[in-house]
């Protein structure tokens, strides 16, 4: 556990020191992106308007099916055996002094994993599944940002 933590410490001080140089260019970017993927929306909505089309049916289902089953594994079971409270939780620890300087933007429920990411990465995959290999793989850029998106939340004013 010692080892995932250094790993978060890393990914939260990597994150603060890009907002720091970079100011806020990247902010509303990440936020566009948060927004659009609460409750998966925007992973729904697209997968919804390929069921309209006959080439991306299969494709549309697949990922629907995808996004229940990322939803039941992540916030239905996994967040509630891990029981990960967020780390700006801890007012002692490194993540609580980001998230006070990016202004305290709040969020429930457990931390990890993200459904947000979790989302993602089952869109990604559906598509990787019932796309061209040697294309479909840049679908798993998106979980990618995603995830990065989740951590530079907690940095920057959202």
């Amino acid at each position: 556990m010692i080892r995932v933590f250094q790993i978060d410490v890393w990914f939260a001080t990597l994150a603060h020191a890009l907002k720091v140089k970079c100011g806020s260019v990247l902010t509303p970017v990440l936020r566009t992106l948060i927004v659009a993927a609460n409750g998966g929306a925007i992973f729904i909505a697209v997968s919804l308007a390929m069921l309209a089309f006959r080439g991306t049916r299969k494709a549309g289902c697949a990922a629907l099916i995808a996004l229940a089953a990322s939803v039941l594994l992540t916030e239905v079971l996994l967040k509630n055996i891990v029981g990960r409270a967020r780390p700006f939780t801890d007012e002692t620890s490194v993540f609580y002094a980001y998230w006070a300087e990016a202004d305290r933007l709040s969020a429930g429920g457990y931390s990890f994993p993200s459904g947000h990411t979790a989302a993602a990465m089952a869109f990604a995959t559906a598509m990787f599944f019932c796309f061209r290999k040697d294309i479909s793989w840049l679908f798993f850029f998106i979980p990618l940002a995603m995830g990065f998106s989740r951590v530079y939340r907690t940095n920057a004013t959202l």
